[in-house]
This record gives C-alpha cells, structure tokens and sequence, in this order.
C-alpha cells in the first residue's frame, strides 16, 4: 500500500476512502463508502518512470506504511486522514496528516528509521 485517504466529502455525513496500491508495475486507485464499505470507483494505471523511481524507493524503506501511521499517533494522538510515501526531495519519508480537535497537523516520517522528521500545525484553509 502506498497511499490511504479519508475524504469526508465536503464535512457531510459519511465520507469515503481512497487506498492506492502497486502491484506488477500497475498502481491501483480503490475508492470506498466510509459507511458501507461498498467500492465506489476502481482505476488503474501504469507507472511512468518518476513512479517507478518512486516505489524503488518505498521498496528500500526499512518501515511499512503502517508502522508510520502508528509513529504518528504516537507522537500526535489523532485521527488519521491521510498517509502516503512521499519521495520529494530525495528524502523517502511517509507524510501523515492528522486531525486534533479542530487542528490539522502534517508530520514527516523517516521511512528508514521511524523517526519523525517534521511536526507541524497545517495552517492551509
């Protein structure tokens, strides 16, 4: 698994989620009904070569996707809304956003090690 999404769709009940995953060169994009389960959408695409160096690198990382989300939490204590590897910068790292209360907080975590990288209140409306 590369990505999971919650999208509330525009703060009304339900909502759904958006998991992105790659197998045999092809990321698959599934989206489901928060409420239901239902699968809404299937799409599938070829990876170009920026994805392809892309997941190169999501396959050296010495922790899974979801050990960051729980690195996270840790570190937060929050609802997670989204999580996916990002390899911007040349850094391999998973960037987590989290829901507070009413705040939203974005953290980098190391994909090599665990260790968050960055921590930091969202102030993008």
């Amino acid at each position: 698994m590369i990505s999971a999404e919650f999208d509330q769709n525009d703060y009304m009940a339900g909502g759904e989620y958006e998991i992105e995953f790659i197998t045999n060169g092809v990321e698959h994009e599934v989206k489901i009904d928060s409420s239901s389960g239902k699968v809404l959408k299937t799409k599938q695409e070829k990876l170009d070569a920026e994805d392809l160096a892309e997941y190169e690198a999501l396959k050296q990382a010495k922790i899974s996707l979801t050990q960051a989300m729980q690195k996270a939490t840790k570190s937060i204590n929050g609802k997670i809304i989204e999580a996916e590897f990002d390899f911007d910068n040349g850094i391999p790292a998973y960037e987590i956003e989290m829901a507070k209360g009413m705040e939203i907080y974005k953290l980098m975590i190391d994909s090599m090690n665990g260790q968050v990288i960055s921590s930091q209140l969202d102030d993008d409306d």
